[in-house]
């Protein structure tokens, strides 16, 4: 990390600290899960029961606050991952504190469409991209992914 990562550190909030530790510490348990038991177990290991602490009336703001954090914890942090093993991570952490989000998986469009197989996955709260930038669904098509058991 350079001196100017560890200023944006010290910058942090308690709440961005906390999200920051907790996917550092998630990120790996998410790999071990879709390794070891696949997708679907994955998918049920994020889709917890709805928690009941309120995050105020922005909460497009605070769920994408979360996904900066957590996609600083897996592009900083000592795990490297996955777009798929973070939005899994961001939407156990959302659901946790009461906010519904939707797993997205998909292909790139025909105007974005490349030689190779791609696909990408993020997280939507009310059809907004939480965790990338505001104009990934005119770059990617979701699939219709099967409800988690």
């Amino acid at each position: 990390m350079t001196t100017h990562d560890w200023r944006k550190l010290r910058q942090l909030s308690a709440p961005q600290w906390r999200c920051l530790l907790w996917a550092m510490c998630m990120l790996p348990v998410v790999d071990g899960v879709l390794r070891l038991r696949g997708f679907a177990a994955a998918q049920r290991w994020a889709d917890v029961p709805l928690g009941t602490a309120g995050v105020g009336t922005d909460v497009c703001q605070q769920a994408a606050m979360w996904g900066r954090m957590i996609n600083i914890a897996a592009a900083r942090g000592p795990y490297r991952t996955s777009c798929l093993r973070r939005s899994l991570v961001l939407l156990r952490y959302m659901r946790q504190r009461g906010v519904d989000g939707a797993l997205k998986i998909g292909a790139p469009t025909a105007a974005a469409a490349c030689s190779v197989f791609e696909a990408h996955a993020w997280v939507e709260v009310d059809n907004l991209a939480i965790n990338e930038a505001p104009d990934i669904t005119s770059r990617f098509v979701a699939f219709n992914l099967p409800a988690s058991d």
